[in-house]
């Protein structure tokens, strides 16, 4: 669908003077990503996490520091790029979407990941072994992630999500492995 199509939301055939029409606009955002990494020299392999829903980059970076021999990876946790305060608390968390205007959500949220994995394989030594971990809300944006961005994924972890509908048999197939829990 173009940029400038739209649906109406409001047609009013008793008032011939307005009816509403919905657009959307492609709008530049900043978002925001953690990296550990160890203190071994070389290239080393990359894990890449995805949050659940009002969490953020720190939750799902602590999650990952849990995983044994972590230390040798570098590690990136990704925030969503829908951030808002969680309930009185004021913390800032994060969502991967909503229902509105998804096929175009998923698209920003997948080139905003390859950008995060261009940009910690640039200033890090990275080497072949790319693995996208998810949780929750988070494992829809791995599954995602690893059969849209153009550099081979060696693996996905999965915990507490789902396989996003939109991906069939044929575009799953790009990723060897995959450990669901």
């Amino acid at each position: 669908m173009p940029a400038n199509a739209g649906r109406v939301l409001l047609d009013n055939p008793c008032d011939n003077h307005w009816h509403m029409i919905e657009r959307t606009i492609r709008a530049a955002t900043h978002g925001r990503y953690l990296v550990a990494v160890g203190s071994e020299p070389g290239p080393r392999p990359l894990l890449v996490g995805f949050h659940g829903y009002a969490e953020s980059a720190e939750t799902e970076m602590n999650r990952l520091q849990t995983v044994n021999g972590i230390n040798h990876w570098i590690v990136a946790a990704v925030q969503a790029l829908h951030r808002f305060y969680r309930g009185r608390t004021n913390e800032v968390v994060a969502s991967w979407m909503t229902s509105q205007d998804r096929t175009r959500v998923i698209a920003d949220n997948c080139a905003y990941v390859a950008g995060v994995i261009d940009a910690v394989s640039r200033e890090w030594a990275v080497d072949r072994t790319l693995v996208l971990s998810g949780f929750s809300q988070g494992v829809a944006m791995a599954f995602r992630a690893a059969t849209s961005i153009a550099r081979p994924v060696s693996g996905v972890i999965a915990c507490g999500g789902d396989v996003p509908p939109e991906l069939d048999t044929p575009t799953l197939a790009r990723i060897p492995t995959v450990l669901i829990g």
